[in-house]
């Protein structure tokens, strides 16, 4: 089987900004790497209806390896800062928030608590697990990382997973400037996660630094934010496909971390020299995922730039490799429905280092694909890789692209 190698980029498509002249970041950016690669790839995008997740390229990549029992990225968290998880456990994303008063509820005014420091939120984590009321049949802790991700692990005994509903948990940005009005809506068993929340309201104001700050800071956060809640359904996921010897995750997420322990892949956050483990690896998941970092237009051309010169500098280190690559970037929430997550993809093949049309046998299915408009050609004649026609392109299911295109 050749190698597989899968470069993730993250959020480089977006919309057309004014202050660009009514072009994309990608449009206005100069990127003759990206417009090389793109000259010799099949491109399409990828979707599922059932990926119900932010962080979709966990979901996504289980579909590509046939993994049948996909875990929310939520557990992979977890399971990459090391928390101590059973089966039934009940997981959360957690954020430090800013809420304020507005005139019928509460509004997110900071979503991220970026005026927190890591030992701020460390200190405030400690505070809410010594603190923070429990019943007798449960049992609970928040975990924060040194890189600034929080979790919280829930568990309580004879818990009727039918009562627990993790809809109403949207993520603090969709509340930015904006009332929240989803807790009227919530089952029994998710109000309890709904006190939890509120109680720590009442302990942060207490805490000294959030008193400190709060004088001349309005945006100080002063709750935890709880989200993108999942059940731990099994703890022993394992590669019932799996069709490599030898697999490595690169990546400094902590989710994919989560995700290469669980997947019992190597796991490193970064490597110097890339040629060794694409030589001694067959499937190898490259993480260059852009900043998460709200970025003006300008700035997000230039990050786009300096991506695309990175890009390039990992590629020269391909000389002795022969490969199928994907790159893979998300389809962002400004041009699309966020509740159907997707991946816009570039599919080429390495030959000796150098990029090449994937050189294979096409089955009747994949012509048919071609024809659709699911998967194409390059068009030589664009302006090179810009988001041109992904948004009119129908969807391939992950499943599809690993078992016709990513698996040869």
């Amino acid at each position: 089987m050749k190698k597989v190698i899968v470069v993730y980029l993250g959020d480089v498509f977006d919309a057309k900004e004014d202050l660009l002249e009514d072009q994309t970041p990608l449009e206005a950016a100069e990127t003759p790497f990206l417009d090389h690669i793109y000259s010799f790839s099949y491109n399409g995008s990828i979707a599922n209806p059932n990926i119900l997740d932010s962080y979709a390229i966990s979901s996504i990549l289980s579909m590509f390896l046939g993994i049948k029992k996909n875990q929310h990225s939520s557990f992979y968290l977890a399971k990459g800062m090391d928390c101590e998880l059973k089966e039934n456990d009940i997981i959360f994303k957690n954020n430090f928030v800013s809420l304020k008063p507005t005139a019928k509820s509460l509004s997110i005014m900071d979503p991220s608590g970026a005026s927190l420091s890591v030992e701020e939120k460390l200190e405030l984590t400690e505070l809410l697990n010594s603190d923070l009321y429990k019943d007798e049949k449960e049992s609970f802790y928040l975990k924060t990382s040194l890189g600034g991700d929080s979790v919280l692990v829930y568990s309580k005994e004879n818990l009727d997973k039918k009562l627990v509903s993790f809809n109403e948990f949207h993520s603090p940005y969709e509340f930015v400037g904006r009332e929240i009005d989803v807790y009227p809506k919530m089952q029994e068993q998710s109000k309890r996660f709904m006190y939890i929340m509120n109680e720590s309201q009442m302990l942060m104001s207490k805490y000294p630094v959030v008193i400190e700050k709060s004088k001349d800071n309005f945006f100080i956060p002063n709750s935890i934010w709880f989200h993108e809640g999942s059940f731990v359904e099994s703890l022993n996921v394992k590669f019932p496909l799996h069709p490599f010897k030898k697999s490595i995750v690169l990546s400094p997420n902590l989710i994919m971390k989560g995700f290469a322990s669980t997947c019992e892949m190597q796991y490193l956050s970064n490597v110097e020299n890339y040629t060794k483990t694409f030589e001694e690896n067959d499937f190898v998941f490259l993480d260059k995922e852009m900043s998460d970092k709200q970025l003006d237009p300008i700035e997000k051309v230039n990050e786009i730039q300096v991506l695309d010169k990175k890009i390039e500098k990992i590629a020269e280190q391909f000389a002795n490799v022969n490969a199928n690559i994907l790159f893979l970037f998300n389809y962002p929430y400004n041009m699309n429905n966020e509740k159907e997550k997707r991946c816009s993809f570039l599919l080429s093949e390495l030959k000796n280092g150098m990029f090449k049309l994937p050189q294979k046998k096409f089955t009747t299915f994949d012509l048919l694909c071609i024809f659709s408009n699911a998967i194409s050609l390059p068009d030589l004649k664009s302006s090179g890789f810009i988001e041109g026609k992904f948004g009119e392109r129908k969807n391939v299911s992950p499943m599809i692209l690993g078992s016709k295109l990513f698996k040869n």
